[in-house]
């Protein structure tokens, strides 16, 4: 970690400032241009169109002898074509005794229980919706416009619902596996959806779990964001009165964290400096006060401790170390500054909310200095979520209530094979034929992840 993080003192603040200026300050960088061969993509396939002879060669062919050749490349893209793959299923019957019955195999059963597509179709609709937020009308208006194909997005939302249920126990044996972790990110957001007879749509929510170790990550669809819905997240056992989880719980300040925690044994809360600190730049005139400045660059020189520690993939006992040395002086000289500056604040102004809510977190927020494994914020869960976020913007409401569990499932699927580094089209096409022999839990991204990489070393 080289020298301890500098505490920020008044005295001295300036001076480090100017130091940090003088040796930060980025030096010239000579830039050359760039050949074609760096602009553009390599290992990409070549398909020769053409070959372009002089009029004089082809009229006299015998008089001329190749002595070398160039090539021009132009970038070239085909669109997606849709077609239909047939299977010839032919019928056969005994030469020599009329009686016996025809012969003929069965047709195959579909790959996608209710549906005639193939998982490459199923795949191409969901990569499109939920990882380029195209909404299925959108998709449905493409098919016209490049093939002039006739299909309505009502039935392109029935493919997709056959599809997301066909998947859904891969996404519930994630669920599943995460509430057997001992440390959670948790978020929730609201996504509206259309309720007949009622004449407008209805707010739901998307609850999302992160497990900062391993990146895996579930949404779970409920109606409202209630200690209720949180416990049925979290897993509920009617039977027992109990819930799966037992560990840590990072999240925001909303109460119904903290309702669950005093309802449940075996739960402890974590919480999220990048709330604290977004409480002091929501109104942007604090900033005027030299106080909050200070505390700002507090806060960033703890990110700063952070950036290295990961940098240098530190394991949690080393972060652990390295967060009591230099995190936590910071730390404390910060909540010092909040509980004298408490007392000169209104309870209803900018200033008074935030330090409130910083001081009513702060119990939980250092936490993460004596657990290397809890992250300093609780941002990687809100970056799962932010897919979901760009996508209602285009589409602005999921069909049906049943929908919205048809979505978790889809966007559950797509975050793990983000965090497990698997193609979502190549993941998606695997999994929906191998779950017709395999079980769910051995088909999770991180798993055929896994298995792929297995495969290629011993290829």
């Amino acid at each position: 970690m080289g020298k301890p993080e500098p505490l920020l003192d008044s005295d001295s603040d300036a001076t480090s400032n100017r130091e940090e200026d003088a040796s930060t300050k980025p030096t010239k960088i000579q830039r050359t241009r760039r050949t074609k061969a760096e602009l553009f993509p390599k290992n990409l396939p070549i398909v020769e169109v053409s070959t372009l002879i002089p009029e004089s060669v082809k009229n006299n062919p015998d008089d001329y002898e190749q002595t070398g050749q160039r090539h021009h490349d132009e970038l070239d893209y085909q669109p997606g074509i849709i077609q239909w793959q047939r299977t010839i299923i032919p019928t056969f019957k005994l030469k020599g005794d009329k009686k016996q019955a025809p012969l003929r195999e069965p047709a195959p059963e579909s790959k996608i229980p209710g549906t005639l597509i193939t998982p490459a179709l199923a795949t191409a609709l969901i990569i499109d919706k939920h990882c380029d937020h195209l909404p299925h009308y959108r998709q449905s208006q493409r098919f016209f416009r490049e093939q002039t194909i006739e299909i309505s997005h009502k039935t392109i939302n029935t493919w997709v619902h056959h599809t997301a249920n066909h998947l859904s126990p891969i996404a519930e044996a994630i669920g599943k596996e995460l509430r057997h972790s001992d440390l959670l990110q948790i978020d929730e957001t609201p996504m509206h959806y259309l309720a007949p007879t009622t004449g407008k749509a209805q707010t739901g929510y998307l609850w999302v779990m992160r497990d900062p170790s391993s990146g895996a990550v579930y949404h779970q669809w409920q109606k409202g964001r209630s200690a209720k819905h949180l416990a049925e997240t979290l897993g509920y056992n009617e039977k027992t009165g109990e819930i799966s989880f037992k560990g840590i719980i990072q999240c925001d300040g909303y109460i119904c964290y903290e309702t669950v925690m005093n309802t449940y044994q075996g739960l402890q809360l974590g919480a999220c400096l990048a709330h604290i600190r977004r409480k002091f730049l929501d109104d942007k005139s604090l900033k005027q006060q030299p106080w909050v400045r200070w505390l700002l660059r507090a806060i960033k020189t703890l990110y700063r401790i952070e950036r290295r520690l990961k940098k240098t993939s530190a394991p949690p006992d080393l972060s652990r170390r390295k967060r009591q040395s230099y995190a936590k002086p910071i730390v404390e000289k910060l909540h010092h500054l909040l509980k004298e500056k408490l007392p000169h604040q209104r309870p209803s102004s900018s200033a008074g909310k935030a330090i409130n809510y910083a001081l009513n977190q702060w119990d939980q927020f250092i936490l993460y200095l004596d657990n290397g494994r809890l992250p300093i914020d609780n941002n990687g869960v809100e970056n799962a979520i932010r897919p979901c976020k760009l996508g209602l913007k285009n589409y602005i409401f999921f069909g049906s209530l049943e929908a919205g569990s048809n979505n978790a499932t889809l966007y559950t699927l797509i975050e793990n094979c983000k965090a497990a580094g698997l193609n979502p089209r190549d993941y998606l096409e695997y999994a929906i034929v191998a779950l017709k022999n395999q079980p769910a839990e051995e088909l999770t991204p991180s798993k055929v992840a896994q298995l792929w990489r297995t495969t290629e070393k011993t290829a």
